[in-house]
């Protein structure tokens, strides 16, 4: 499907977007409500410190400065800020087996959610296609449990992939962030312009290379093999297009 005709076909099944919603909002509250049982403890010793509340005054003051136009203290701050930052590292190094617990039950209940809200996702596909093609109104539920096998099979291959691509990516742009202040001594307002930059690119490939897979598996009726394959081939695809409009799609979004 052509990207000119995604507004048309948004307005055409909004019913489906309506009950997407509606079910993402269900499984996330159920998810944040879990996370928040189980980190609480910790996150609550974290913001409460005298570090954290440092860092977070250090960054109020910067985008006060900032949008007051007073940018000759901008500076300053960054530097205060850079060593909040180290402090408040160093609480987290003291506090190491809290947080890689606390940050595995954050993962598992990620891709849990990710999970699920994929399923739901899969099931909009296909009660699309089949509106698009056989004019039909299938409940979105009943598309989730007739669909849940290939669903399933696609979540449990695309979630952990797109996780560990994000994991790598996030990892590599915190070292790009640190690397542009500490060893290119950039000021903070043009590390963050070219991080968010950085980002921004990393995650329109993501969605370039994936984009195809789940509508080869609706519409083409490939297996998982076909359509893996299918979604990173991209001859004839016109790629350089799709980038651009993705970039667009997300610098809005953003």
């Amino acid at each position: 499907m052509k990207f000119k005709h995604t507004m048309s076909v948004f307005i055409d099944n909004f019913s489906v977007t309506y009950k997407l919603l509606l079910y993402r909002l269900v499984v996330d509250l159920i998810a944040t409500a879990i996370c928040v049982a189980g980190i609480y403890p910790f996150i609550n010793g974290l913001i409460n410190s005298a570090q954290f509340n440092s860092l977070v005054e250090g960054v109020q003051n910067f985008a006060l400065n900032f949008f007051n136009g007073e940018l000759s203290s901008l500076q300053e701050i960054s530097d205060q800020i850079q060593s909040a930052f180290a402090s408040f590292m160093e609480l987290i190094a003291a506090k190491t087996s809290s947080f890689v617990i606390s940050g595995i039950l954050l993962c598992l209940v990620h891709l849990v959610q990710r999970w699920f809200n994929g399923m739901a996702n899969y099931a909009s596909t296909v009660i699309v296609n089949d509106k698009m093609t056989l004019h039909a109104n299938t409940p979105l539920m009943r598309t989730i449990v007739s669909n849940f096998k290939t669903g399933a099979l696609y979540n449990l291959i695309y979630i952990p992939l797109s996780f560990f691509y994000d994991v790598i990516v996030m990892f590599i742009m915190f070292w790009f962030l640190y690397f542009l202040v500490t060893v290119c001594n950039l000021s903070l307002l043009i590390a963050i312009y070219l991080f968010i930059l950085a980002y921004v690119a990393a995650n329109v490939v993501k969605m370039v290379f994936s984009s195809d897979w789940m509508p080869a598996l609706v519409r083409g009726k490939m297996t998982q093999g076909q359509a893996i394959k299918y979604t990173f081939s991209r001859k004839g695809k016109n790629t350089a297009s799709v980038f651009s409009t993705y970039t667009v799609l997300v610098i809005l979004i953003m």
